[in-house]
């Protein structure tokens, strides 16, 4: 029978226990020192004294506090670089207005912010475009400021290299004579120069040199690299902003030559400036009287056209462009009104034509085939005279009177058959009534057809630095107050949308854009003046920078762009070279105003001489139409009529002058409605209207009347005595009743 047990011997207990109380020993110190790490005691040392025991635990530990002492470093050193940009940031901001200033001001903080001896800061001098040197600007050392003068050719000594190549130089092993670091103990050679170029775009404006007696780091060289970015866009901001002010000035001293020149100038044109005055105004009266006369043409219902002795064309209204358009003549003054017929019709016409071009005046019943359709036309032909008497071309007014002249010739065919073939009325009775079925039925097409168009007619009638951040492919994480404010957007409105709500969509499909967010994802900063757009459309110019943020390996995490505001600069440059080219310009034109005046003043006397027997040619057409054509304002006032009308109410025992009152003449039962009717055609509508006026029934045609500027002013009236007609068809009327 064995037992269940094991029995060990004492000795071995005893070494169990032992290492037993070697490993919670050893527990012991590792919690210890993990508890330190968690403290934010990086430089705990691991107690080790059974390290063969503990070996694994230790490594790892070990291990553990090395790589979080590292994490550590590389976050001090990227917030070292945050916090310095944006100190830095400030400085270039506030102190932009003055190049020396601004120098001293950037090396004594960058000397102290990076805890090295001395430094200098050299730019490019712009003085001598054919020879540039290297001018010190600043230097600095021991908390006390240098004043000395110095230049550097380029290529010349480490500074012209460096300028040369674009590239930083950092030296450890210092000649014994390039430079002494002075103190209160003596002179000694600094062990480590750095020397960086300030460069944007390519271009090198500076370059910064610090020397320390103390290693300077790669993340330190790092830091004042992109800051030399920045510097160098400032420094170009500086300069851009220095060219204006020169600009405004030069343009101030030449606005005031130029002040002084045109008092000179004013003196000899006041008195051609005021006779271009006179003229001006006698040509807008003149003009305005050819707008009212061309919209008195055109507001009439009847086709009118003029013709010189050419038989050209000179002036029309639109029933007359309507009606030839169509059939593919390209209506237009200088036209060959001889032109729109055939060979035959085209002799009989001349005729016509030549008769009016030697005085005469008449009237001429025209029948025109339409299609399969004839056409009837009262054609009035009347010869224009100018000032002088002399016929210089002739007039036409057609009016279509194929309703009246077919209901004429029906009724005395009708009349005829009646008296020769008594037999047959009742067949000519229903033939008659078939006409008028047809007649019924055309009215009722030409109503519906003027319906449509006049249905047609009315459906015709700050200065903060502005940082935001992007994901490598250009999305937005995050903005501050000044970008927002800047931009006009909330952070809600641009969050996670991309970079492209900046630019405008054609240079977002850009291969240049394209290339742009290439560059900036490999990790690649960009730097310079960009043109971006608000959120309500406005265009703003900024300076900045896009920079990268790594990770600890170097790998890109997103980017920061650091930006500010620089419109103002840009518009006050392009309106500085504006007013100097205005002002070149400016002077330019006084030397030739005197011959401008009075080439101008020769030009507008033979324009008001075109325009007086412009309007003279346009009272006589329409003194020659037959129709009564008036004008008159909002108040229902005469403003002017043609002879026509004038005669008619002359024969009403009436005084023609301006400012009659037409509702005067108006009968009284029909005076309301007509009245209503006038201010619907005041509002912009175009109404044909039946009027008694005085014992005359007239077929009336009403048009809103224009200013120049579109406005209407008040109404043309455009009448036909249809007194007699209307008695005719009572007259046939009666006739058939009879007959019944």
């Amino acid at each position: 029978m064995s037992l269940p047990y094991k029995l060990i011997k004492r000795a071995e207990l005893e070494a169990f226990k032992t290492l037993v109380a070697q490993k919670e020993k050893a527990i012991e110190r590792a919690s210890y020192f993990v508890k330190e790490i968690e403290k934010g005691n990086l430089e705990i040392e691991f107690a080790d004294d059974d390290a063969e025991d503990t070996d694994s635990l230790h490594v790892s530990l070990i291990s553990m506090r090395d790589q979080l002492k590292k994490i550590s470093l590389d976050e001090k050193e990227r917030n070292w670089i945050t916090e310095g940009l944006a100190k830095f940031a400030d400085i270039l901001r506030k102190d932009s207005d003055d190049m020396h200033h601004l120098a001293n001001n950037i090396l004594i903080n960058l000397v102290k912010y990076m805890h090295v001896n001395q430094g200098a800061l050299f730019i490019l001098s712009e003085d001598d475009a054919d020879t540039p040197y290297l001018e010190l600007y600043a230097c600095y050392a021991y908390n006390r400021q240098k004043y000395l003068q110095k230049k550097i050719n380029i290529g010349e000594g480490l500074i012209g290299q460096a300028f040369l190549e674009k590239e930083p130089i950092y030296l450890t092993e210092v000649p014994d004579q390039y430079v002494a670091i002075t103190s209160g103990l003596g002179d000694a050679p600094p062990k480590n120069i750095l020397i960086v170029p300030l460069k944007l775009n390519e271009q090198v404006y500076g370059l910064v040199e610090l020397a320390s007696f103390y290693l300077i780091k790669p993340y330190q060289q790092d830091f004042v690299a992109r800051l030399g970015e920045s510097i160098a866009s400032t420094i170009s901001s500086v300069r851009v902003t220095n060219r204006t002010k020169i600009l405004l000035e030069e343009s101030q001293q030449q606005a005031e030559e130029m002040r002084a020149q045109e008092e000179e100038v004013r003196q000899n044109m006041e008195e051609l400036s005021a006779t271009q005055e006179e003229m001006q105004r006698i040509l807008k009266e003149v003009q305005a009287s050819e707008q009212f006369m061309n919209d008195l043409l055109d507001a009439y219902p009847d086709t009118i056209f003029t013709y010189d002795k050419n038989y050209t064309l000179v002036n029309y209204n639109k029933i007359f462009e309507n009606n030839w358009s169509p059939l593919g003549f390209k209506i237009e003054k200088g036209f060959d009104v001889l032109s729109m017929f055939d060979s035959k019709k085209k002799l009989i016409h001349k005729d016509l034509y030549d008769r009016v071009l030697r005085g005469e005046t008449f009237e001429q019943l025209e029948e025109i085939q339409a299609g399969k359709a004839i056409q009837f036309y009262s054609s009035v032909y009347a010869p224009l005279r100018n000032e002088r008497g002399e016929v210089i071309g002739g007039a036409l007014f057609a009016k279509d009177i194929t309703e009246t002249e077919t209901i004429k010739r029906n009724n005395e065919k009708l009349l005829e058959e009646s008296q020769q073939q008594t037999e047959e009325m009742q067949a000519q009775e229903e033939e008659l009534r078939q006409n008028m079925e047809v007649l019924s039925a055309t009215q009722e097409e030409i109503q519906r057809k003027a319906a449509e168009t006049e249905n047609r007619i009315k459906a015709i009638e700050n200065s903060g630095i502005a940082s935001i951040e992007f994901d490598l492919k250009g999305n937005i994480l995050a903005a501050n107050d000044n970008f927002l404010a800047l931009m006009g957007y909330t952070l809600e409105e641009i969050q996670g949308k991309h970079h492209q709500l900046f630019v405008s969509s054609e240079y977002a499909n850009s291969k240049e854009y394209q290339q742009f967010w290439k560059e900036l994802g490999e990790g690649k900063p960009q730097i310079g003046e960009f043109i971006r757009s608000k959120k309500q459309g406005e265009v703003v110019y900024l300076q900045g920078s896009y920079s990268i943020i790594s990770d600890n390996n170097g790998n890109p995490l997103r980017l920061l762009k650091l930006a500010t505001d620089i419109t103002n600069t840009k518009m006050a440059y392009q309106e500085a070279q504006e007013q100097a080219e205005e002002l070149q310009a400016q002077a330019q034109t006084l030397q030739s105003n005197a011959d401008e005046f009075e080439a101008m003043q020769s030009e507008l006397q033979r324009m008001m001489t075109d325009m007086q027997a412009h309007e003279h040619l346009l009272k006589e057409m329409l003194d020659s139409s037959k129709a009564g054509i008036i004008a008159f304002d909002k108040d229902y006032k005469l403003l002017s009529c043609n002879k026509t009308f004038e005669t008619a109410l002359q024969s009403m025992g009436l005084a023609v002058e301006k400012g009659l009152d037409l509702v005067a003449l108006l009968v009284p039962e029909e005076k309301e409605a007509t009245i209503m009717l006038w201010e619907k055609v005041l509002k912009g509508e175009t109404s044909p209207h039946n009027l008694h006026l005085s014992g005359l029934l007239l077929e009336v045609d009403l048009s809103p009347l224009k200013n120049a500027k579109g406005n209407i002013i008040g109404i043309t009236l455009c009448a036909n005595d249809t007194t007699a007609l209307t008695k005719h068809k009572e007259t046939n009327v009666q006739h058939k009743q009879s007959k019944k």
